[in-house]
């Protein structure tokens, strides 16, 4: 069962997969809500309360597990380990504002693999930690940052739990 364990990504969003006591326990990273599930094969799973939310894992070329199919339908491909350094991190650093309101902004600052979120607007900080190279999760509090890229592979946004984007402001 551990050769299921991961984050996987998926519609914009990750989930973590570990195993515990012989079942599946999915958590969705941008909620926190858990589910746990029972095996029926080798490659596939069940949620006893909700029989319709069912996991199928499919190998990848080399035998691995590449991917998770969730109610028979929505794919989620098994992330690749963090590859990221203190360099590309610091790359991430910067004044982001929200679309929406382009008075509210943060400030992201890089310490060696880690992040720490300002909001400017009342001095609220949250440090989370690298889980891809592209997405960093504070798992106590729950808090998700996913950063977008560019054409250019240039960062131009962050999506702050799952809800808010904030776009990068050039100084």
């Amino acid at each position: 069962m551990k050769v299921f364990e991961g984050l996987y990504q998926g519609q914009g969003s990750f989930i973590r997969i570990t195993e515990k006591e012989n079942k599946l326990i999915l958590k969705q990273l941008w909620d926190g809500n858990e589910f746990e599930f029972v095996p029926d094969s080798a490659m596939h799973f069940f949620n006893k309360n909700q029989l319709r939310f069912t996991l199928e894992f499919v190998k990848g070329d080399d035998g691995s597990i590449a991917r998770m199919v969730a109610f028979g339908r929505d794919r989620w491909d098994k992330a690749k380990k963090v590859s990221l350094t203190p360099e590309k991190v610091k790359g991430f650093e910067g004044k982001y504002r929200l679309k929406e309101d382009p008075d509210d902004i943060i400030q992201i600052n890089a310490s060696g693999l880690n992040l720490t979120i300002k909001q400017l607007w009342d001095g609220k900080e949250v440090a989370v930690k690298p889980i891809a190279d592209l997405f960093f999760y504070n798992e106590a509090q729950g808090y998700s940052v996913a950063f977008d890229k560019d054409d250019s592979g240039a960062i131009n946004g962050v999506l702050i739990l799952n809800t808010d984007f904030f776009e990068k402001v050039n100084n």
